[in-house]
């Protein structure tokens, strides 16, 4: 599915992915850091381009979700999945339902959405 990603969409999904991880702090928990790692893997982000969407996150710089409706869904639930890997802290839920509407996701489908993987242990 993410070979039809174009470059700049995957790092987008990096980037919103980092900016999620980083909600709850500065410091990803070990589920996080593991799940970013698998996610850049298969996003085919290299490392040099991964820390500088980490630093672009931390001087408050991330780009806007594409406009592509089947694209942001599952860019959606991919930021969800980080979020859930060590349990969906108030901070994620908030930045979440704040992005919801960027992807397409309406408040009422992202409170459900994050109900269901609420504290589900993803690793």
């Amino acid at each position: 599915m993410t070979a039809t990603w174009s470059e700049p969409e995957r790092e987008c999904l990096m980037a919103h992915l980092i900016r999620v991880a980083l909600a709850d702090g500065e410091n990803l928990t070990a589920p996080e850091a593991q799940l970013l790692e698998v996610q850049r893997a298969r996003l085919c982000i290299s490392p040099d381009t991964m820390a500088r969407l980490r630093a672009e996150i931390a001087g408050g710089r991330c780009p806007e979700a594409p406009n592509d409706p089947e694209l942001c869904e599952r860019m959606y639930l991919d930021l969800v999945e980080i979020a859930a890997s060590d349990g969906i802290s108030a901070e994620e839920r908030r930045m979440l339902m704040r992005l919801a509407p960027e992807y397409g996701i309406t408040a009422e489908e992202a409170g459900a959405l994050l109900d269901d993987f609420d504290d589900f242990d993803l690793l």
